[in-house]
């Protein structure tokens, strides 16, 4: 009896916590145009490397914590090679010169109250260039923000999210310094 006990309390907590933790659901897609042509072949690979694997963060009303969607280093790298590809850049699994994108952040935190919410997004992502001989570092940064009436609607703040995202994919793809590394 006290098996069967313990075994409901145990679920009864669980699903108390669970309720809590939302899945983020982001698709961010390139449909930015031709910039420079990059005609290079690449290898790419995204990793992320966030410190807080939040997505989005509601504080001051009710606290809740959104999970990151389990697929996000697929989605960016997604993203990343439809931008590439449109410079003319060719993507494969092997090549000489390796493109690697580490998500160092990427969230929003949205304070609310009755009346309105802001949600404030930022996003940090470090793109790695090595051709063998040399190697090329920058980081990339950006902030949104977003305000409306009553409570925030997390398809909005995923929309944010995935905005965020392709400003700093199209800001990498037409950066002088890095079309230089790899016209070079």
């Amino acid at each position: 009896m006290k098996t069967v006990a313990s075994l409901f309390i145990l679920v009864f907590c669980l699903s108390g916590c669970s309720s809590a933790l939302r899945p983020v659901v982001l698709s961010p897609q390139y449909q930015g145009g031709f910039y420079h042509a990059i005609p290079k072949t690449l290898q790419l690979s995204v990793i992320d490397h966030r410190v807080s694997k939040f997505s989005i963060k509601v504080v001051d009303q009710e606290p809740q914590i959104y999970l990151p969607h389990a697929e996000l280093p697929t989605l960016v790298e997604r993203a990343l090679i439809d931008a590439l590809e449109a410079q003319q850049a060719r993507v494969v699994t092997s090549a000489n010169t390796r493109m690697t994108l580490l998500i160092k952040s990427l969230n929003a935190r949205v304070s609310e109250s009755l009346a309105q919410h802001t949600s404030n997004a930022f996003a940090e992502f470090e793109l790695q260039i090595s051709d063998g001989r040399r190697q090329f570092n920058k980081t990339f940064s950006g902030k949104a923000e977003q305000t409306g009436p009553l409570l925030h609607e997390q398809s909005k703040v995923e929309n944010q999210l995935n905005n965020l995202i392709i400003q700093i994919i199209t800001r990498m793809i037409s950066d002088k310094e890095v079309i230089a590394f790899l016209e070079e």
